[in-house]
Parts: structure tokens; sequence; C-alpha cells
């Protein structure tokens, strides 16, 4: 039995700020911040500070259990898995204040994306056990109120805005059972006021797990294959990628396949316009980042090497995720660090991939990072 492995890079997550239906590079000011989100360990949370030193926290509960976060219009959405408090979080910043919605029972939530009044709701998100789509509204008191969308594909990963309809990325796996693939992703649009239901294919890609708009271009990353039978021996059997679709035409535009080798794919944007992708590099689950460049990625191709990160002392630097600023000076990642997973942001020059200067986070296991 194949099935993508799921610890850090399964949900979408580790995503750049991102506005209702963008998601391309900001203005080139510095950045106003840093968030970082933990979800592995003794320290979990979000920390809220500057790109300097770590700032505020805010704490979240022990059993939560979120591969990653979206920053959207300075609201952070997280959710945590049936396994862990069943829950999505609405984090307001830059004050952290903290709204939980309980997801249905045994839905598996995954990603989510404020919708602005689709259908009435302010969040949507994705249950992958379920097959379906919560849409979530709040009253004036803050209250929320859960209704659900069938019609959404096998397993729905993540979720985007497009023109008003509601874009949702169908994993097509058996999420409510053992993850055996279904077959290719796909997407499946949902317009507000219609029934039915426009799907675009996506063939050859295994596990799409996460998408990105920018104007009327979706990327959407894909986990690849791995092989855990005989677990511990672990087979990759493919890639990773990052697919292109034009969300107008339905076309699929090109494909950017990570080395063969790796496996996962977590895509953030950076705010000077690059992707930056983590992936595990071995089967000893290495990990690194890849920065591929969109506007080289019509038709299908391989991304080139991870970058090399070099520490104050020379050394390599193990990143599980990265982002940049919009200067194009400076890479932010984060390390997790020794058996408690202490996490550390580090920033390195762009141009030497040498590290400029690290903090500890106050967290552990940090598994998504945005500037804001």
């Amino acid at each position: 039995m194949f099935k993508s492995y799921r610890r850090l890079l399964l949900t979408p997550l580790a995503l750049a700020a991102c506005s209702d239906e963008t998601t391309g590079p900001s203005r080139p000011t510095p950045p106003r911040g840093i968030v970082v989100l933990h979800a592995v360990g003794a320290l979990k949370g979000l920390t809220v500070g500057d790109t300097n030193s770590a700032g505020a926290r805010v704490a979240l509960p022990p059993e939560f259990d979120a591969g990653g976060m979206r920053l959207q219009s300075d609201t952070v959405l997280t959710a945590s898995s049936s396994w862990g408090t069943n829950k999505l979080y609405v984090v307001a910043l830059p004050g952290g204040a903290v709204r939980e919605v309980e997801m249905p029972m045994n839905a598996n939530a995954a990603g989510a994306v404020l919708t602005r009044g689709f259908q009435g709701s302010r969040v949507a998100v994705a249950l992958r056990s379920t097959g379906r789509v919560a849409l979530i509204a709040f009253d004036a008191a803050g209250m929320p109120t859960t209704t659900q969308l069938a019609g959404v594909g096998r397993c729905p990963s993540d979720l985007a805005m497009h023109a008003g309809a509601l874009w949702v990325v169908d994993y097509n796996a058996a999420c409510d059972a053992d993850y055996r693939s279904l077959g290719d992703s796909r997407l499946i649009r949902v317009t507000s006021g219609a029934a039915a239901r426009d799907t675009v294919a996506l063939p050859g890609v295994s596990n799409a797990s996460s998408i990105m708009v920018d104007g009327d271009v979706a990327y959407i990353a894909s986990l690849g294959v791995a092989d855990y039978s005989r677990f511990p021996a672990v087979t990759f059997v493919s890639p990773g990628a990052v697919t292109v679709v034009n969300l107008r035409t339905r076309a699929v535009l090109g494909r950017v396949a990570l080395p063969a080798g790796t496996n996962g794919a977590s895509l953030s944007r950076g705010e000077d316009g690059n992707f930056y992708v983590g992936a595990y590099l071995n089967t000893s689950f290495e990990q690194g980042v890849f920065r591929i460049d969109p506007r080289a990625m019509s038709g299908n191709s391989t991304a080139s090497a991870p970058l090399r990160f070099l520490s104050t002392q020379g050394t390599p630097v193990a990143c599980s995720g990265a982002t940049a600023d919009a200067s194009g000076r400076r890479i932010y990642c984060v390390l997790n660090q020794g058996a408690s997973q202490t996490a550390a942001v580090v920033v390195f020059d762009a141009a030497t991939l040498t590290e400029v200067r690290r903090f500890n986070t106050g967290g552990t296991g940090a598994v998504g990072i945005a500037l804001r």
C-alpha cells in the first residue's frame, strides 16, 4: 500500500501572507513582523514578533496538531485534526485574540480560507474524512454557525477564493480510512448560487494538498507518493510538485516536480515573488527548501537543487520551511533543534545563503512561517 507521509507536510500551510483572492508579492517595503506556528512538542501556539526577535506568544492547547496556517488580511487560520482538538482557530493580529470553532465530529479538518461572504460565510474549512467543506458565519456577538457543502471531492484538503467562487483542492484519497489513492487529484469549483460543480482534472498529480492563487493563476502543491508498507523501511516512489492552473480558462499551464528521491511539498510564497517549497530530501527525513521562480513554471520541468543554507560557523542548516522579504535580500527560515524540537528563526543573506542572525521563537516544533 502506498500513501503519503503524514508528518509536517500533509496540511497546507506554511503559507505566506495573502489576500482574499491573490497571494502575489507585496510592495517592496520592509515586513512589519513575522508569524511562526508551532504544533509539535511541549510549547504549541503562535509567535508574533518583529523580524529580529521573538515577540508575544499565543498559546494553543497541548492536543493542537495542525500542519500549518494561512495568514490572510492579518488573520491567521489554522485547523487541528480530529485526532487533536478538532477545532478551527481564527487569530486576529497583532493582538492575538483567538476564536475557536468546533468542527463536525470525525471530519478531520485541513486547510481554511477567508471567504468574505460566500454563501453568507466568513471562513471555509476543508473536511478531509467526510468529503465536505464547512462554511462558518459569525453573528454580531461572535458566535459561530456552521453549514456544510457536499459534492466537493473525495478528500478536500485546501481551498481558495477566485472571482467570487470557492475552489476546492481534492486530495482524492480514502482519507476516512487508509489514505489509499483513488486517482489523480483535481480542483472543484463551487459557485455561490448554483448546485452544479466544475471540475479541473490534474493529470499525473498525486496527493494535492494546498493551493495559492495569484490573479487568475493557481499554484497547487502535491506531496507525491511514498511507500510505508514495510516501515521503518520507507521508499519515496514519486516526488512532490507544484502544478500551475489558469482558473479562468481551466487550463493546466505546467508543473515543476521536485527532484527524484524527495517527497512532500509545503508551499510558501515569499514577498520577493518566489516560491519556497519545503520537502523531505531523503528517506532519513532530512528537510530542505527549494526556491522556484513562478516565471519559469510554464511547461513541465524539474526544480534545481535545494538551497544550501550555512550557519555563521559554515555548517549546513536544515530548514523545514522558509519565506523571503520583498527586497529579495533576506530569507527567513524555521529550524527545529534537538529532541525537544526547540524552534528558531534563522535569517539568511539571499545571495550567499549564509546566516545573518537567529533567534529562538519560544515555541517547539515549528510548522509554518510567514511575514506580515
